[in-house]
Formats: structure tokens, sequence, C-alpha cells
């Protein structure tokens, strides 16, 4: 008879009788037995030990379950029905050294985890040396704030196009995880554009405090980029801004007057005074103007509107008149994509647009 066997069947009928010292010490030789051969065990007497450590994790305390999870965690070839219970255990002692470690736990084991316990179950999964796409995605949309920090600065974790896009959408708002993610090299010119573009003042701040200039570097060349593209030629017929310009330039004095003339213009349809407005409240040439409004990414006319100040009905009303912006006008995230539109990147652009503008001037003057 084995060692193994004998310790079952000394084990059977004792477990009611002996005290709690007498089962923790069944507990430590159970175990101080299976790691002493843990990689040579047969699969047989792994299965020995797991009837018999099933049975004794019921009747000792969280300390020593602790414990056992601390030293099961390293080993792929650990019992598994053991494992499975330590795992799924509703004290985080207990579990996250199983969660953090364990090779025993399949992909569907932890996706059950994390959709099943608690925040510090799921910030144990995330600090895996791998975390697979599937989980991530999970844990994304299921974890806090501290849970996405770890898979962010995990370098073992791997994301989805999906999975990352929401958490570049959270970085845009939850503070610490912006500049985590920046240095990812799954981040994208296209999700920089995401995040730059739509941080918050805060969040900005803290992206522009890394110190490793090459994200410096793409904060830069994102902000050009979002100019480049709404600065594009628009189509569509000439129009005679004389008129407008007369009226408009009688009020450029008084900028509050003016801001409220624009929201007149706007709301009245009178394209070309709302351009020549924006024109001047913006100190932009008035060709540029008119291709934001013409262009059909109606994304320049939020970054202006934004930018020089104006609040959301009037900026609705203006993009209204634009391009193809009476549909994103009136869709219903807009005014919430409006409001977490940053002001300093806005303004970033608009000085870009400014300086564009002189240019051109200065070479045709």
């Amino acid at each position: 008879m084995s060692a193994i066997q004998e310790v079952i069947n000394q084990l059977e009928g004792s477990l009611q009788s002996s005290s709690s010292s007498e089962r923790l010490q069944i507990l430590r030789s159970v175990t101080d037995l299976y790691l002493g051969g843990a990689a040579t065990h047969s699969e047989e007497n792994i299965e020995l030990f797991d009837q018999v450590l099933n049975q004794l994790i019921d009747y000792v305390s969280m300390q020593a379950l602790a414990r056992l999870s601390f030293q099961l965690a390293p080993f792929a070839r650990a019992p598994e029905r053991v494992v499975q219970r330590l795992a799924r255990h509703d004290d985080i002692e207990v579990s996250a050294p199983i969660l953090r470690e364990s090779r025993r736990l399949g992909l569907n084991d932890l996706i059950e985890v994390a959709y099943t316990k608690s925040q510090a179950h799921l910030a144990a999964i995330a600090g895996r040396s791998e975390v697979e796409e599937a989980l991530t995605d999970v844990l994304v949309a299921q974890g806090d704030t501290d849970v996405a920090k770890i898979m962010a600065a995990n370098a073992g974790a791997r994301f989805s196009d999906d999975g990352f896009s929401t958490l570049v959408t959270r970085a845009e708002k939850e503070i610490g995880i912006a500049e985590l993610v920046a240095t990812r090299s799954e981040m994208s010119p296209r999700h920089f554009k995401q995040l730059v573009g739509q941080a918050t003042d805060a969040v900005r701040r803290r992206l522009m405090s890394i110190s490793d200039p090459r994200v410096h570097a793409k904060i830069s060349k994102v902000v050009a980029q979002i100019a480049r593209e709404v600065d594009r030629a628009g189509s569509g017929p000439e129009r005679d801004f004389s008129t407008a310009q007369i009226l408009v330039y009688s009020l450029q004095e008084d900028p509050a007057a003016l801001r409220a003339h624009l929201a007149e213009f706007a709301a009245a349809g009178k394209f070309e005074e709302t351009v020549v407005s924006l024109s001047v409240l913006g100190e932009l040439g008035l060709g540029v103007v008119e291709k934001l409004m013409t262009n059909k990414d109606n994304g320049g006319v939020f970054l202006l509107c934004k930018a020089i100040g104006l609040d959301w009905p009037t900026a609705r009303a203006v993009l209204s008149l634009s391009t193809d912006g009476a549909h994103a006008a009136a869709a219903s995230g807009a005014p919430a994509r409006f409001e977490a539109l940053n002001r300093s990147t806005a303004r970033r652009v608009l000085r870009f647009w400014q300086v564009r503008t002189s240019v051109g001037e200065s070479e045709t003057g």
C-alpha cells in the first residue's frame, strides 16, 4: 500500500472527531507529501491528493487555506478540484494566489470568476503573467479603475481591438489609466487620436507629465493630424460673403455681442453670416472656416465651436448648417460628446489653423 493511500485510509472517519490542530497537521502532512514529489507524481496519485485535500479544506481555517493556495499556485499539475475551489473562494487571501499564478485554471474558469466574484478577484486575475484577449475583454468591461490600471500596466496582457478601444474610452475620464495606456504597443494612431481628442483636462495634464518624449511627440503629431483632416478642401457652390462681412465686421469690437448674434444667425439658417462670425471669433481665414463647414467630417466644426467657447445650443445650431451636420447635431450622444471634448486640445488645433492662415496670407501678400 502506498504512503498516499495510507494517509487516505487514516483520514476516513477521523475528521469529525479530530481537533482543529490535528486537522491542520493532517493538511500540512498531505501538502508536504504532494510538494515533495510534485514534478513526478502520477495522475493517479494526483487524483488521490485531490480527494484528500478536497475533504480537508472543509475543516481548516482561512489562514490554513490561504497558505495551501500559496503553496499550490506555482504547480501546473496541482490537484484540480482543490484549485478550482480555492480560486472561487470568497476570501481574497485564499483565492488570490491561485488566480494570479495557477496554470491549472483554464480560460473559462477565469472568465467565470471575473463575472461572479469581487473586484479584488478581478484585480488578481488582471495581474497574471499572461492574460488572453477573451479574458481582458471581460476584465475591461467588468473591472473598476484599479483593475483597468493593473491591466494597462501588465506587459503580458493581450487586448482585442474592441477591448483596447474600450480601455482607451475609459482612459479619457478615469484618472491613472491614460498614462499607462499611452505607452502600450497596442496604442495605434487611431486610438491615440481618440484619447487625445476626447480626454478631460485632468487626463491631458497627466499625459503631458509622462517623461517619455515619444509620447509628447505622438500627442503633437495627433493634434496636427486632426487639424489636417478637418482642413481638407470642401466642395459646394461659391458663396458671396460680402454682405455678411459688412454686418459682422461692425460687431467685431464686441465679442460678446458677436457671440449672441452668431447664435441668432445659426438658428435662422444664415450660413454666410455664421461663417464670417466664426472666422472673426476664431481669428481664422474665411476660406478655412468655409472648408470646415463644408467638410463631410464635422469634427472640425465641433473643435472650432469648443475652442471659441460656444455653448452647446449655439454649437448645435452651427453644426446643423454644416455639411451632413444636421444628423450629428441631433444625435443623442452629441451634447455629451461636445461637453467631453477637451477645450485645451481644441485651442491647440485652433492655433495650428491660425498659424496656417497667417502663413498663407504672408505668402500671397
